[in-house]
């Protein structure tokens, strides 16, 4: 019986440990991994998490009574979630052809679809169907039902009197609703579509403070077809849009990247590009922004694919911008990187940034010149070379969706990543996916174990969250790790274990933590070898600056101590002794908060003096 029972465990951390390597699927979401639905017909162009974890899928499709603005939720184990909008799933009738293009949320949890309808068409010259496009948005509230307080019954329509198409949103600070996308000359041919931004306020209005009675509109030089892919806010209140111009609908082969930036109020800001706009040509056949991030740092990484006009050679690339709106030289091969598949031509479709800081992008791959296609994941380091540590040398490809187009990237808060997206199939049409994958975990904990501490001691602390296991590991002479103990969590967070009984005489050995949470990810501590531990017998305190309790380390187990903490004013507060060990815990709560000495007097006469700092 206990054999079974060890083997079960066994099991169990060899299940957790070999499924949580990053960029390996996670089995235990959806249908092994991967949430696929083919009862509906709907496309996904955007998704995000709400504050419980669950994740909307939105674009444009059926909950079965109506159509237009699709949303649908999905629980954080990947099945629809019945308590949201309709049976999981809600849809808006606004007007004609719906297209949800992006969601974003509010502070308050309810969030923000945005896209375009038509309401009517004309004709141009040569009889072609033009139609007359608008801006529109819908809040839901985060069970899926409509906020009918926002617009007209939870519906703002905006008609400009052109052809307006919606594809970016996101939220102010202050709560108010910047849009971007594009907007062209009715009747057509009159100009072609340039950049458009229009501010909200929070209840729908547009802002008459924001530009040109709520809206800007941005042309750059001899540009066609400019489109507004994506809105990054700066903390200052400045506004940068990401886009393309010349063939940004993917109807022309020529384009360029494309960003300008505004001033809160609207205005170009002069500081940025040439006059607030930068364009990026990377050849001849053209290049199509699809997605872009802003770093922690300023600067600006955008997505999408160059060598649009020649179906071959499509690269998916990666261009990233410094604040001024210059290349950033040190990323990739003068700011940019292209990145190949051997599958096919690739296009990068989104971009999200982890919290490691590495660089996640989704692929839509064209195999066999488009007859089929399948979707990837990459992974780049900051400097945008390929993170080998990612899949399969940096690279995921699935085929295991019919023509998938991936249009969003998540970060789960425990690290894991999820994209989402869209298939076809004739005669069914659309249907929305979803797919998650472990990640880097987010518990960065202890990142070296700490040299100074007295020989044969490991000291070590957790810096961000508690595992449910910390594991004393010590490398064997096949090269690989044996536990020697595991350690349970405590709440002062701190952590020591004497590895005296497996040092050696005759020859160093290495030794390292491993820690496991409850949601099977584990990280592991930087490796410290016998003689760095053997480095220093002086005794010291851990931790300090220290809350509640500290651990006096490098005792001599030969000797007895008497430790005395005393004030500033040298009144002594604690007094404890320390016998024949090498290390000593005491607890602190007690003390305010301050300077405090510590003095350790030994029996043959030795003093030392230590300074601590109680939080």
């Amino acid at each position: 019986m206990k054999q079974s029972i060890f083997l079960f465990l066994i099991s169990i951390l060899l299940f957790n440990n070999s499924f949580s390597q990053p960029g390996t699927p996670d089995t235990r979401f959806a249908n092994d991994g991967l949430f696929f639905d083919t009862s509906i017909n709907a496309q996904c162009k955007t998704s995000l998490l709400q504050k419980d974890g669950k994740i909307v899928l939105g674009g444009a499709g059926s909950d079965g009574v109506n159509s237009g603005f699709f949303l649908m939720q999905l629980t954080n184990a990947g099945t629809v979630d019945s308590s949201f909008g309709r049976n999981g799933r809600i849809a808006v009738d606004i007007a004609n052809y719906d297209n949800l293009e992006s969601l974003a949320i509010q502070s308050d949890g309810k969030f923000i679809a945005a896209g375009y309808s038509y309401i009517n068409f004309v004709r141009d010259d040569d009889f072609n169907v033009v139609y007359n496009m608008n801006f529109n948005l819908v809040r839901f509230l985060s069970d899926g039902n409509v906020d009918s307080s926002f617009g007209e019954n939870g519906i703002v329509q905006t008609d400009f009197g052109g052809v307006e198409e919606a594809y970016t949103v996101a939220i102010q600070a202050d709560g108010k609703i910047l849009v971007g996308g594009s907007t062209g000359a009715l009747p057509p041919g009159q100009n072609s579509p340039k950049f458009l931004l229009v501010r909200y306020l929070n209840n729908g209005q547009v802002d008459s403070s924001f530009g040109i009675d709520g809206r800007v509109t941005t042309i750059f030089n001899n540009s066609t077809d400019d489109i507004i892919k994506k809105i990054l806010l700066l903390s200052d209140g400045g506004i940068i849009v990401c886009g393309t111009i010349n063939g940004a609908t993917g109807i022309h082969d020529s384009g360029d990247f494309a960003l300008a930036k505004y001033l809160s109020n609207g205005d170009l800001d002069e500081s940025f590009g040439v006059g607030g706009k930068v364009t990026t040509r990377m050849n001849s056949t053209g290049s199509l922004l699809r997605d872009a991030v802003l770093l922690k740092d300023g600067k600006i990484l955008t997505v999408g694919v160059t060598n649009n006009g020649n179906e071959a050679k499509k690269r998916a690339v990666l261009v990233q911008y410094n604040p001024d709106g210059s290349l950033d030289e040190s990323f990739g091969n003068g700011g940019k990187q292209e990145i190949q598949f051997t599958e096919g031509a690739s296009d990068a479709t989104c971009v999200n940034i982890q919290e490691n800081e590495k660089i996640l992008f989704g692929v839509f791959i064209y195999k066999d010149f488009g007859i089929m296609s399948w979707f990837g994941l990459t992974r780049c380091n900051a400097d945008g070379s390929l993170d080998s540590t990612f899949g399969t040398n940096a690279k995921i490809v699935e085929n295991n969706v019919l023509n998938p187009y991936p249009t969003n990237l998540l970060s789960q808060n425990d690290g894991k990543i999820i994209v989402t997206g869209w298939s076809y199939e004739i005669p069914r049409g659309f249907s929305p996916f979803a797919a998650r994958y472990y990640g880097d975990p987010t518990h960065p904990i202890f990142s070296k174990i700490r040299r100074w501490i007295h020989r044969n001691i490991l000291n070590f602390t957790d810096v961000n969250g508690t595992a449910t296991q910390y594991n004393i590991e010590q490398q064997n002479s096949g090269g690989g790790f044996t536990t020697i103990a595991s350690l349970l969590p405590n709440k002062n967070n701190s952590y020591s274990y004497d590895i005296s009984n497996y040092s050696s005489t005759t020859a160093n050995s290495n030794f390292r933590i491993k820690a496991v949470y409850a949601d099977g990810s584990t990280v592991y501590s930087d490796i410290v070898t016998e003689a760095a531990l053997q480095t220093s017998i002086k005794p010291s305190v851990y931790p300090n600056p220290a809350a509640s309790v500290i651990t006096i380390n490098g005792l001599d187990k030969n000797k007895n101590y008497n430790i005395i903490i005393s004030n500033k004013e040298a009144q002594p507060l604690l007094q404890t002794a320390a016998k024949a060990v090498a290390q000593k815990q005491i607890n602190i709560a007690m003390l305010n908060a301050g300077i405090y000495f510590i003095e350790l007097k030994d029996d043959v006469g030795g003093v030392v003096r230590l300074k601590l700092v109680k939080e």
